[in-house]
């Protein structure tokens, strides 16, 4: 239930009743390793549902956290006691190469991006 909700923020938010604008793009953060962990920040270009790409969506009614300060949003992949079970799962996002092709990016932990509360 949760993913089809992440999922249905990320592509058919309006922003007549959303909460939080992006203000830039969405990078999603990447990391890699098991005890010693490597993470690092990837453009955003689509979302996949039903075996199409879509824009990521422009302004969202809730999202994990937000900062004031920062106005910066961030929606994490997951929570709870299993943080990445398939039931709490974002869904799968793709970053475009310099051919225009695009590419899945695995291993997402959280989204960001800058925000503004409306």
């Amino acid at each position: 239930m949760k993913k089809i909700f992440i999922l249905s923020l990320l592509l058919f938010s309006f922003n007549g009743w959303a909460d939080y604008c992006r203000t830039s793009n969405v990078k999603a953060t990447v990391c890699k390793g098991f005890v010693i962990e490597s993470c690092s920040a990837v453009e955003v270009d689509a979302v996949e549902k039903d075996d199409k790409l879509y824009d990521v969506g422009q302004c969202f009614d809730d999202v994990s956290e937000y900062s004031k300060s920062s106005r910066t949003c961030t929606i994490i992949n997951g929570d709870g006691i299993f943080p990445f079970s398939l039931l709490n799962k974002l869904p799968d996002f793709y970053s475009k190469n310099e051919k225009g092709k695009y590419n899945i990016i695995d291993n997402v932990e959280y989204i960001t991006f800058s925000c503004k509360k409306t």
